[in-house]
């Protein structure tokens, strides 16, 4: 019959199992080594035998071995499958710990030992280990004193891998048992919710936990997320804007932009109103003049910054009325959009610095909406390898320009 202590003797078949290395960083042993010899059972550990073991020679059958040798050189930690009855370490000499733990489909923790060995150098080292099992009880009946979720209960008893019987002993605490999981704070994009459960095994035991956070509500023709206390920004650079084209600015408050940017929308806006995005044209427009003959004219107040290049346009349009490259942004419809604009300056660089989002290739000069002086305007040449060049290029040259918008 199964006893609950076992002695381990040492001896029989062995398995090579050399773990770690040990080189002259330990100086003390000058790199001599010697050997733990441990046997671990007087059967071999079979593989496909029953479960739980009836024999007491039988204890560590089909259960892996699971050995920490802890010494003079630190601690080492084997694992040794099912089927191996034994094994060989080689350690550098000293004193040295051995603790077995056995255990069941990896989980069920079955027996215990230790023991110690002071390791000659160049000898084979033996130790002797007494295991002992680990009882894993649960109710085998109706229980004197009934267990709750917390506190244990007394009652006859059933060690499950070894089948041992108590008629009376500690009946484990059942354990919470939580269900019925109901919503109590429900969940928004910027706060996680709750949910509550009832104990089945006592209802007056309750218990919470997280609901995950909801993703953000887009709003196609704004990119702000509209749940109160939110207001994130919901479009990335690359996505498809609500004009059709590519967003390729976020104002978005990190690495080093401004959360939003003043858009002037007029040629008499001095106040402006906070946007976040830049949305490109899917196309060019054809190579044109800046503007008309005899391309001289003073447009006063273009701005360079990041939403000037809207109010740049009208200012433009409100003196050249036939200013080719502003007028032909100007009346640029896609997606439904009608508020497209000749970028300024600032805005033309951050369409080439995004050119991979905004799907922005062409290479050469570039119109923006930012006057010069009254015979040039500012320009960019762009080119192949991503270098760029500003440039004030007479008004009478023929450049292209790429219509975008703001919201």
């Amino acid at each position: 019959m199964f006893q609950n202590k076992i002695k381990v003797i040492i001896g029989s078949l062995v398995l090579f199992a050399i773990i770690g290395t040990f080189s002259a960083c330990f100086s003390p042993y000058k790199g001599e080594t010697g050997t733990i010899n441990i046997n671990l059972g007087g059967n071999a550990r079979a593989v496909g035998m029953p479960y739980p073991p009836t024999d007491i020679n039988d204890v560590l059958i089909d259960l892996e071995l699971r050995i920490q040798l802890q010494g003079p050189t630190g601690t080492q930690n084997h694992t040794l499958e099912k089927g191996v009855s034994s094994a060989f370490f080689t350690v550098a000499p000293g004193l040295w710990h051995v603790t077995v733990n056995a255990y069941h489909n990896a989980i069920d923790h079955y027996a215990t030992g230790t023991g110690s060995v002071d390791v000659k150098a160049g000898q084979n080292n033996s130790v002797t280990i007494l295991m002992e099992h680990i009882h894993l009880w649960a109710a085998n009946g109706t229980p004197t004193v009934a267990p709750t979720c917390t506190a244990t209960g007394i009652g006859p008893v059933l060690c499950t891998p070894c089948g041992k019987t108590e008629a009376s002993g500690v009946v484990p605490a059942l354990g919470h048992d939580y269900g019925g999981w109901t919503v109590t704070i429900t969940s928004t994009c910027i706060a996680a919710g709750v949910e509550t459960g009832i104990c089945n095994n006592d209802p007056t035991h309750t218990n919470t936990r997280p609901i995950p956070v909801l993703p953000h509500s887009h709003v196609p023709a704004t990119g702000i997320c509209p749940v109160t206390g939110c207001g994130a920004l919901t479009y990335n650079l690359g996505d498809t804007g609500p004009g059709g084209g590519k967003i390729f600015y976020v104002a978005d408050g990190l690495s080093g932009r401004t959360l939003g940017f003043t858009l002037y929308q007029t040629a008499i806006d001095t106040v402006g109103s906070t946007a976040y995005y830049l949305e490109a044209a899917t196309t060019n427009k054809s190579s044109s003049t800046w503007a008309t003959s005899p391309f001289t004219q003073d447009i006063a107040g273009t701005g360079t910054e990041i939403g000037t290049g809207r109010k740049n346009t009208a200012l433009i349009l409100g003196t050249d009325t036939g200013a080719p490259a502003a007028s032909a942004c100007n009346t640029h419809n896609e997606g439904g959009q009608t508020d497209w604009f000749l970028p300024s300056q600032d805005e033309l660089l951050q369409l080439w610095l995004n050119r991979v989002s905004a799907n922005f290739t062409t290479t050469g000069f570039f119109w923006s909406s930012s006057q010069n002086d009254t015979g040039t305007a500012r320009a960019y040449q762009f080119f192949l390898d991503g270098t760029y060049t500003p440039a004030n290029s007479g008004k009478d040259n023929l450049t292209f320009s790429r219509p975008i918008r703001a919201f």
